[in-house]
């Protein structure tokens, strides 16, 4: 399926405006019936720098420290809303007890500005805190991917669902799985039945680079089964709009 195809595009955001408070600009009615899970993956308790973006109280997506007061995340996880309003970061292994860990009000959304709804591309953004996390950030992959990294295994992190028919989000969850290709905008894997999926969006994809670990994409979109493939974006391609917002 190619990259870039509109009729993908709703698949995608369902991976985080399913989640409850977040109906408030879903194009989804109901959940749908289906395995909605990442399978083979397990919680995640390390990986301090992966945290939950919160809205209203409701966890609806992921993101990564990068900086002292910056996160990476998905630009659909942020452009319906006209203020940060409501939003916070969560870091933690479990945002449905946010006493469990750290919050912190989110002070500006920045979607990448190219990004649209009727569209794949530009699919990453980020969010600025209010005042520095009390843990490391982790930096982001800025060597330009090629065939070195096919067949190499990221560690995708989230706090999406278990199951579609559940609204079990908000735990940390994690799971590797090889890519398989890289493309104009991102990569992908197509390991069935393994994977991200709702509220897993914006999520790291870790792996070590040059001997250190760090973000090389961030999650985006895939079947709507979360069953098939997998689709991140990747930072390399978006150093100077991170690099931006960062310094």
């Amino acid at each position: 399926m190619d990259l870039l195809h509109p009729g993908t595009v709703w698949e995608r955001n369902l991976r985080s405006l399913l989640i409850g408070a977040i109906t408030v600009v879903t194009t989804a009615g109901t959940a749908l019936a289906g395995p909605y899970y990442i399978v083979g993956g397990n919680t995640e308790t390390e990986h301090p720098a992966a945290g939950a973006l919160i809205y209203n109280n409701e966890q609806s997506c992921t993101g990564t420290l990068i900086s002292p007061r910056v996160v990476l995340t998905a630009a659909h996880c942020l452009a319906n809303f006209n203020s940060p309003q409501g939003h916070t970061f969560y870091i933690g292994n479990d945002a449905n007890d946010i006493s469990s860990g750290s919050v912190i009000d989110i002070t500006e959304l920045i979607p990448h500005a190219n990004f649209t709804e009727d569209g794949n591309s530009y699919d990453i953004g980020l969010v600025r805190l209010a005042e520095d996390a009390p843990i490391e950030p982790v930096g982001f992959n800025t060597q330009t991917m090629d065939d070195g990294f096919i067949g190499q295994a990221p560690l995708f992190v989230g706090f999406g669902v278990t199951s579609g028919q559940s609204e079990d989000s908000g735990l940390k969850r994690s799971v590797n799985v090889p890519i398989t290709s890289y493309e104009e905008d991102g990569f992908r894997y197509t390991q069935p039945n393994t994977g991200t999926c709702f509220g897993d969006s914006g999520g790291p994809a870790f792996l070590e680079v040059d001997g250190t670990l760090k973000v090389i994409g961030v999650t985006s979109w895939g079947d709507q089964d979360c069953a098939e493939f997998g689709v991140n974006t990747r930072t390399d391609l978006y150093t100077e709009f991170i690099q931006c917002v960062v310094d």
